[in-house]
């Protein structure tokens, strides 16, 4: 008990931006996007590093991590914000699926979150790559 008290107190809340994925057979996961005031262009993926020999800017792909809480938890638990806090810290995006009907996110089909099916978070790591 003591050490969520403490993990509560000393996580500082990252800036999260949520949207909300529709997945092939009607359900819904959370997508809370943390990092991405980082980005030079907003969701294209890449920060200008430089310029290469011809004078152009280069630009290197920044890193997308994908994160799904647990059970009955959401991106604003206290190991979900240490692990965001690290990513972002880093300068990279963080992303945590939030799974059907757990964090605010509602159920949209009869079909609930089990840590058993792979599905959602396949679908969900098809769209993230899809926007970077």
């Amino acid at each position: 008990i003591m050490t969520n008290v403490v993990q509560r107190l000393l996580a500082q809340r990252p800036r999260f931006r949520r949207e909300l994925l529709t997945l092939k057979d009607g359900g819904t996961v959370g997508l809370d996007w943390a990092g991405e005031d980082q980005v030079d262009e907003k969701r294209n993926g890449v920060q200008q590093n430089n310029v290469n020999g011809n004078g152009e800017a280069k630009t290197t792909p920044k890193p997308v991590v994908i994160l799904m809480h647990g059970l009955c938890g959401c991106s604003l638990s206290p190991y979900m914000l240490g692990i965001v806090n690290g990513i972002v810290s880093r300068g990279w995006i963080a992303v945590v699926m939030v799974a059907r009907g757990c964090g605010s996110v509602k159920l949209t089909t009869g079909v609930s979150f089990t840590a058993a099916r792979t599905g959602d978070f396949n679908e969900t790591v098809a769209a993230v790559r899809e926007t970077y």
